[in-house]
């Protein structure tokens, strides 16, 4: 099973057991990193490493930036990310971005959503021995990728 088969599956795990808010933004912080860098203003700095989506509310999308000239550099491209996360996911109807400065001290490296509590769910059969060959082939990428490596 490839990586990205694998990251489908588990993002199919994870929208099945959350809020409708965190339903709509889940495939955005997937995709954020490739949006920011597709945009050709933004690729060569590492823009994902300093901004980060904090929520979506009525076509709004809102992010946040570690640094004024990060915020600068977005609003410059305000129209082109626009049109990308409109492609990438139209069903959103993502018309505007809303841009704020983070708190000192908020690590911005990584998108974050919250997540809903853990519910224990019983699986059939079928979708256990799904789940557990889906394990195996994380445990065998885990165990294949050389020491301070991360997996892809």
């Amino acid at each position: 099973m490839d990586s990205q088969r694998v990251q489908r599956h588990l993002e199919s795990l994870f929208q099945s057991r959350a809020t409708p808010a965190v339903k709509d933004l889940i495939p955005v912080l997937t995709r954020w990193n490739e949006i920011l860098a597709s945009v050709p203003g933004l690729q060569k700095r590492r823009p994902g490493a300093h901004c980060r989506i904090s929520g979506l509310s009525g076509g709004v999308l809102a992010v946040e930036a570690d640094h004024p000239a990060w915020l600068q550099l977005l609003q410059w491209n305000e129209q082109e990310l626009v049109e990308r996360l409109g492609v990438a996911f139209p069903v959103l109807g993502i018309r505007s971005l809303q841009f704020r400065l983070s708190r000192p001290g908020d690590q911005v490296e990584r998108p974050t959503a919250v997540m809903p509590e853990p519910v224990k769910v019983e699986l059939s059969a079928d979708e256990r021995s799904q789940m557990d060959a889906v394990l195996k082939e994380l445990e065998s990428l885990i165990q294949k990728s050389p020491p301070g490596k991360k997996p892809d």
